[in-house]
C-alpha cells in the first residue's frame, strides 16, 4: 500500500506543484497557493480520474478532502479500493 501511496503522492505533486520543492507539500492547502485556480483544479480532477480510472463523487470534490495532497491521496486510495 505504501508504494501505491507514494506513487499517488508523486503524481499529485507533479500535476499540482509542477514538481517544485514545496515545503510540507503533503499538507499544504492547495487552494491558498498561487498554483491552483478553478480551471487548473478541474484539470487536476480530470487527470486524477484518467490516471487512476476512477470517478470522483461530487460530494468529495466539494469537500475538504480535496484541499491537500494527503487528503487527495486518501480519497484516491478509497476509490481504488471500492473499485475492486
Amino acid at each position: 500500500m505504501n508504494k501505491k501511496k507514494d506513487e499517488i503522492n508523486k503524481f499529485l505533486k507533479k500535476i499540482i506543484f509542477q514538481n517544485k520543492n514545496e515545503k510540507n507539500f503533503l499538507t499544504k492547502n492547495i487552494f491558498t497557493s498561487d498554483k491552483i485556480d478553478s480551471f487548473i483544479f478541474l484539470k487536476v480532477i480530470l487527470k486524477i480520474e484518467q490516471r487512476f480510472k476512477i470517478k470522483l463523487k461530487d460530494k468529495d470534490i466539494f469537500s475538504s478532502k480535496m484541499n491537500n495532497i494527503k487528503n487527495l491521496t486518501l480519497l484516491i486510495l478509497k476509490n481504488l479500493n471500492e473499485k475492486k
